[in-house]
């Protein structure tokens, strides 16, 4: 079966009755109108609150709301086809603007998944046809299995799990399948422990991007350590995983325990990579109250033990914090009390409420991948990512990234005395320094 036509790229946003006096390099705070309003429209698409609830957040922000601000936070954070849907079925005029204004990316979204899940459904034949197993993660596959879809869940990657005896013929399946590795020096070989996945395989037939990628594990072993052996857990989650089919054709699939895990796992990841870490979107939170909502049945004992077993660091008390506390849901819609080792409020430590923000590790950059961002972000960020670790080895390896930074003196430290720039930087240290402090400590 050959993959449907690419969709067409969403056309203009039609313009509201509403205008908004905002600069997109604002951040949302935890009260903000955007925020209350599309987290109350996301949860009333998984069920878990009422049509009602949504209706009130709307008119609590009737003077405020701006239904572009709303759009690009939904956006960002990969949520635009839930927070649509929740708007569906309210008793007119409320939320017809937001739900106009996100109407054209959501139906866009809907072409698109529509049409990742047609190219996944003839590579998986081809693995099935190979005799290569293969267990998607993410993606369409949760599409399919947790949304109801396939259509209904924003398509990325194809993230496919296969044994690492079986790396090398699924490397040569998909470059007959016409894709491309973006690394052309990567070769089977370099599959190692200390990787999970390949670079990324891309094919672009009709001028639509599709994008593989490859893993021999669930996760890496980056330094400093999220979890304790990334090589068993991998084992572990095939030898206990079923066979079951997507799209039609038969699939390799985790247990629900396996499942829940991984997808805290993920989300975990987010908030504790690159460096600064904090690339967390609210998408992976839903993914997990979705799970929750309408996945399998899962046995909170065990998914308890094995989160316990992963290793030290604590997996589910940020990610629920920032679940209750950041976008005002309720505890036991995102993980089971016994998997929660920290008792809310998290975090729990005086020193690490004065340098996590929840507003922060929810934000909106205007440009995130802006190598210019201010200091205070990526210092903030470094030190929010430690306090997620519980090892001090773990967190003293990571805090290697923040030492450049108190010896560098820049421009923006020199512009704040007379004559700044002819300062020897020894003598601007002191100055730095009280920056640094007090960008890490304001809310």
């Amino acid at each position: 079966m050959s993959p449907a036509s690419p969709p067409s790229a969403a056309p203009p946003s039609p313009p509201t009755s509403q205008t908004c006096s905002h600069s997109p390099a604002g951040r949302l705070s935890l009260g903000a109108p955007s925020l209350e309003v599309a987290t109350a429209a996301l949860r009333h698409d998984f069920g878990l609150a009422s049509g009602r609830a949504v209706a009130a957040a709307l008119r609590r922000h009737a003077d405020t709301l701006c239904p572009s601000r709303v759009a690009t936070w939904c956006r960002a954070q990969n949520i635009e086809l839930p927070v649509y849907r929740g708007l569906a079925d309210l008793a007119p005029p409320s939320g017809a603007a937001l739900r106009a204004r996100l109407e054209p990316g959501a139906q866009a979204l809907i072409g698109t998944s529509l049409y990742e899940a047609d190219r996944l459904r003839t590579l998986l034949q081809a693995f099935r046809d190979a005799g290569i197993p293969v267990l998607p993660l993410k993606g369409v596959a949760l599409d399919a299995w947790l949304y109801d879809g396939p259509g209904r869940r924003r398509a990325g990657d194809h993230d496919l799990l296969v044994p690492p005896a079986h790396i090398a013929d699924a490397v040569r399946l998909l470059e007959a399948a016409g894709y491309a590795c973006t690394n052309p020096a990567w070769v089977p070989s370099d599959a190692t422990p200390d990787k999970h996945h390949a670079p990324p395989f891309v094919a672009d037939p009709c001028g639509a991007v599709s994008v593989v990628e490859l893993h021999w594990a669930v996760e890496d072993a980056p330094v400093p350590a999220r979890i304790n052996d990334p090589q068993a857990l991998t084992e572990a989650l095939w030898g206990r995983a079923r066979k079951t089919s997507l799209l039609g054709v038969p699939v390799w699939r985790m247990s629900p325990v396996d499942e829940r895990l991984y997808l805290c796992l993920h989300a975990f990841k987010h908030l504790t990579m690159h460096g600064g870490g904090l690339s967390l979107r609210v998408s992976m939170l839903a993914d997990l109250a979705r799970h929750a909502a309408h996945g399998p049945p899962v046995d909170p004992h065990a998914l308890a033990q094995r989160l316990a077993g992963l290793g030290p660091n604590d997996l589910c008390s940020p990610l629920r914090a920032l679940w209750v506390q950041g976008l005002g849901g309720t505890p036991g819609e995102l993980l089971p009390d016994t998997a929660v080792r920290t008792p809310p409020p998290w975090p729990n430590k005086a020193w690490k409420r004065a340098v996590v923000s929840l507003p922060l590790a929810l934000a909106v950059p205007d440009r995130p991948d802006d190598p210019q961002r201010l200091y205070s972000d990526r210092l903030r960020r470094i030190l929010m990512h430690a306090t997620l670790l519980r090892r001090w080895r773990d967190r003293l390896r990571l805090l290697q990234h923040v030492l450049p930074r108190l010896w560098s003196v820049n421009e923006h430290d020199r512009c704040l005395v007379p004559a700044g720039a002819q300062w020897p930087a020894p003598a601007l240290l002191p100055l730095r320094w009280g920056r640094l402090l007090w960008n890490v400590l304001r809310r």
